[in-house]
């Protein structure tokens, strides 16, 4: 995903994106701002990798992992 914004969304799991493919994740300046998970993951759950780019978290929560909650797998951040 790129350029793209994602607010006040809801979910049990994953907030904005629930993954779990053999894909890995890329996003690149994205806004995630006030999602919620009601279990894992405010913004993102993933079983796979993520890479993280020029993207901003604001006001996520949830039980475990407000951001992103990571089963067997890493996350690169960069700005």
């Amino acid at each position: 995903m790129k350029d793209s914004s994602f607010k006040n969304n809801a979910a049990t799991n994953g907030g904005v994106l629930f993954d779990s493919n053999q894909k890995s994740i890329e996003l690149d300046n994205c806004i995630f701002a006030n999602n919620k998970a009601t279990k894992n993951g405010g913004v993102i759950y993933s079983t796979n990798n993520i890479v993280v780019k020029n993207s901003r978290f604001t006001g996520n929560t949830a039980n475990y992992g407000s951001t992103v909650y990571s089963k067997n797998s890493f996350i690169l951040f960069f700005q």
